[in-house]
């Protein structure tokens, strides 16, 4: 009797733990949670500077995790650009480069930076070193990046360290007056010339803030510039201490959808530093498991903790509940296959099972969490698709209004055309960019076979054949 008492009791908690831990914002979580997949690996060594991926793929979660290692010629240093007022660098160009490479002065410069603010914990450097960074630098992380730009890029600003650069002799100026874009050479030459074979990630992240509705093409424009030249900053610097002892390790995440806007001759070059976040059922599965365990405090091992969790193997459907699917297959066919669907669907499930009072989670509620998920789904994609097609809410009410899981991209180019002015080109882009996003994928005319981008990563949207909805969407857009 006691022990089933405590069989439930260790469920309920777990429960509970998933509430009030499992959040979507990777900051807010306990790093215990974080679970590790070897490509960080290829991101520790150097040998990977880009994280893409899509928005909820788990960026933000490396970042966090790489920010929180901890060892003794170990550090790291964030630039967020959440709330980040961009033309604070729009202003900064240097004007000697051609489009787009006219933010690659800035970027190294605000990188070099972040370097020189970590050295100065690093007490095995040269002591008059360390105390010209200490007059400079806070001992603080940096939090408020908006405030930091203007005082890193003022005149006068770090006269101490350009004393200790060999290469400040061949500036015939008074330090005080040096312009931040001289600086940046003086400074490169402080980091060659001092800087231990200690670690020193800059971990470059939230580039998507000012990823919006533009006003016009031209800002448009600017803003992919100025991501451009950042891409191309970090191969400079890598280009620079190739053959240096000294580990820099700037790492920049950006989601997938604005990457590809990104032109340059160059960018083919940038694949080999590039990793591409994918995640396969097998992995998330493992990767829930393990966060499941966590969350059980050691009672439960990851190899048995999903039954004790989902005591139901399957959930069952269709009329009169004749068809079935396996639990986590159920949860899956909703998901785009990213780490943060999963999380928000099993925090949904945990709530709902501790409002019942239930003990566990099981098939009903895994169903009944279904609508819920499907609304969070819709938010998501439109906060991810908006700056691309800002009429996004006019054209999910088109897709509602032709109330049908399955029907051919004719059948929406009309039905959308009816209702507002929009010419078949302009129809059939709205329709990739469905596709790009995961809304709609392909009906081929085999029989239980669909394409969707999350699971062909490289499948193009075909008009010769019927388009499908996202099974996890149908809800929301009051399909059936």
């Amino acid at each position: 009797m006691n022990n089933t008492s405590n069989k439930y009791n260790d469920c309920t908690s777990i429960l509970n733990a998933i509430a009030d831990t499992w959040h979507l914002e990777a900051k807010q979580e306990n790093e215990n949670l974080f679970f590790y997949i070897d490509e960080v690996n290829s991101i520790k060594s150097g040998e990977k500077c880009y994280v893409i991926g899509r928005k909820g793929m788990g960026k933000t979660a490396i970042s966090e995790f790489l920010y929180n290692q901890s060892a003794e010629n170990l550090f790291s240093e964030r630039l967020s650009f959440k709330n980040f007022p961009f033309n604070l660098l729009y202003s900064l160009e240097n004007n000697i480069y051609t489009l787009p490479n006219q933010y690659i002065t800035i970027w190294k410069y605000l990188i070099y930076n972040a370097i020189c603010k970590m050295m100065a914990k690093n007490n095995s450097l040269d002591s008059k070193l360390l105390d010209a960074l200490n007059k400079v630098y806070s001992s603080q992380p940096i939090k408020a990046l908006n405030k930091l730009v203007p005082r890193w890029t003022a005149s006068g600003f770090g006269a101490e360290i350009l004393g200790c650069g060999a290469n400040i002799d061949g500036i015939n100026k008074n330090i005080d007056n040096i312009t931040w874009a001289e600086k940046s050479d003086i400074f490169e030459d402080v980091i060659e010339q001092y800087a231990d074979d200690s670690y020193y990630y800059i971990l470059i992240d939230e580039l998507d803030e000012d990823y919006r509705d533009f006003e016009d093409e031209s800002q448009r424009k600017t803003y992919i510039y100025l991501l451009t030249s950042l891409f191309k900053a970090v191969q400079n610097i890598k280009a620079y201490f190739k053959d240096s002892t000294i580990k820099i390790r700037p790492i920049v995440f950006l989601r997938s959808d604005i990457f590809a806007f990104l032109k340059d001759s160059d960018k083919n070059k940038w694949s080999e530093y590039i990793l591409n976040l994918t995640w396969t059922p097998e992995k998330l599965y493992e990767m829930l498991c393990y966060r499941l365990a966590v969350s059980s405090q050691g009672k439960y091992s990851k190899e048995n903790i999903w039954k004790q969790v989902f005591p139901h193997k399957f959930v069952y459907m269709g009329n009169q509940g004749h068809n079935r699917m396996l639990t986590f297959d159920y949860i899956t066919r909703s998901t785009h296959w990213r780490p943060r669907d999963y999380i928000h669907y099993i925090s949904q499930c945990s709530k709902i099972a501790l409002q019942k009072g239930n003990t566990n989670i099981t098939s009903p509620i895994v169903k009944e969490a279904d609508k819920e998920f499907s609304e969070y789904l819709k938010g998501e994609i439109i906060d991810e698709i908006f700056a691309v097609l800002p009429d996004i809410n006019q054209i999910l009410a088109t897709l509602s209004q032709i109330r049908k899981q399955t029907f051919s991209p004719t059948t929406f180019i009309e039905t959308y055309s009816s209702t507002y002015s929009v010419n078949e080109n302009d129809a059939k882009m709205i329709l990739r960019q469905l596709f790009e996003h995961g809304i709609i994928g392909n009906q081929p005319s085999m029989k239980g076979q669909q394409i969707f981008k999350h699971e062909y990563p490289n499948a193009l949207f075909n008009f010769n054949e019927n388009m499908t909805i996202h099974r996890g969407l149908y809800k929301a857009l009051q399909i059936f």
